[in-house]
């Protein structure tokens, strides 16, 4: 391995081969298929097309970037992520559309979390998705090739236990 276990190259003794593994970048995979796996709300539409249970993303571009700014209706945003959090009840979750580990991830359980949130993600980025919040036990992830599932693994999710009271470092 290199790069504190980030690169990973596997090779195979008895045909020489190689193949690299970049973070969660399979070498195998085409650079369309890279991205897409890149982008939350882009996978979930890809899964969703092909008959996968998948819970819905919806995208929303921040005004001030120049890159979404033709995409941005003349009414704005702000009307359609209300009207979302509205429709959920308030139990949404935001989060920027790249990304991986937890980071920038906010789960919002009223309007002013989740305009909070939007003007998080929109300092960072040019855009965001939206989803419900579910109460999920477990999530696992399938690693395919050629159509046949070769590995399975279950995401576990870092915990802490404390008193309520000393730091982490104490």
């Amino acid at each position: 391995t290199l790069s504190h276990d980030w690169i990973i190259q596997v090779k195979d003794p008895s045909s020489g081969r190689q193949t690299t593994v970049f973070g969660y970048t399979f070498d195998v995979n085409p650079a369309a298929a890279v991205e897409v796996c890149k982008e939350k709300a882009a996978t979930a539409q890809v899964l969703k097309s092909h008959g996968i249970a998948v819970i819905p993303h919806t995208v929303v571009l921040s005004p001030t970037m120049h890159m979404a700014a033709d995409y941005i209706p003349a009414a704005g945003v702000w009307g359609d992520v209300k009207k979302f959090a509205e429709e959920q009840k308030h139990q949404v979750v935001l989060k920027s559309l790249k990304g991986t580990a937890g980071f920038d991830i906010f789960r919002a359980r009223s309007q002013k979390e989740v305009e909070a949130a939007v003007h998080l993600l929109f300092q960072k980025e040019y855009g965001l998705c939206m989803c419900p919040f579910k109460e999920i036990k477990d999530e696992y992830r399938v690693i395919m090739l050629l159509g046949e599932e070769k590995m399975v693994y279950r995401k576990q999710r870092s915990t802490v236990v404390g008193d309520g009271v000393s730091t982490m470092g104490q």
